[in-house]
C-alpha cells in the first residue's frame, strides 16, 4: 500500500489572518488541538507562483519543499512552532522527513529516515503520546494515506 502525505502541522490557535490570505489552504482538524494543512498541488502552485517555479529547494531532504513554502513556515512559526512533514512509502518500504520551525527559524531537522522524524517533530510541537503507540497516531495522522484525502477533512 502507498503512503504519500505532505503538509504542515500547527496548533489550531495560530492566527487566522496569516492563513486566510492563501485561498487554496485547507485546515483539517487533528487531535490535541492541532490541524493538518495538506500541501496540495493547488496550494503549492499558489505559494510558489511563476517567479519561483525553478528555484532550488532549500532542503533536499524534502521532495516538495520550495523557497516560498519555507518562507510561509518561518512566518507561521512566529505564532508558535510548526512542522512540515512528508511520507513516501510503498509496500512498507520508503522514508519520511520532517522539520520544525519556531520563532521564525528552523529549530529541528530537516531529518529524513525510514521511520521516526515525524514523531520527533510532533514532540517538538507538544504532542502527547498518551493513549497511543506513537505521536503520529496520537495526533491522528494515520487517518489518511494520501495528501489529497486530507482535503475532505478540511
Amino acid at each position: 500500500m502507498t503512503h504519500e502525505v505532505e503538509g504542515i502541522i500547527l496548533a489550531r490557535s495560530h492566527r487566522a489572518d496569516r492563513l486566510s490570505r492563501i485561498r487554496s489552504m485547507v485546515r483539517a482538524p487533528l487531535e490535541q488541538r492541532f490541524v493538518f494543512v495538506p500541501l496540495t498541488e493547488a496550494l503549492n502552485e499558489e505559494l510558489v507562483g511563476a517567479a519561483e517555479a525553478n528555484a532550488t529547494s532549500p532542503h533536499p531532504e524534502f521532495r516538495s519543499m520550495s523557497v516560498a513554502l519555507e518562507r510561509l513556515l518561518s512566518e507561521l512559526s512566529e505564532d508558535g512552532p510548526v512542522a512540515y512533514v512528508e511520507t513516501e512509502y510503498w509496500g512498507g518500504v520508503g522514508h519520511q522527513a520532517a522539520a520544525v520551525w519556531k520563532d521564525g527559524r528552523l529549530s529541528f531537522g530537516p531529518e529524513k529516515q525510514d521511520i521516526g522524524p515525524i514523531n520527533t517533530a510532533l514532540k517538538h510541537l507538544g504532542v502527547s503520546e498518551e493513549g497511543a503507540r506513537v505521536a503520529f497516531e496520537a495526533v491522528g495522522l494515520h487517518r489518511h494515506r494520501l495528501t489529497d484525502d486530507w482535503v475532505m477533512d478540511g
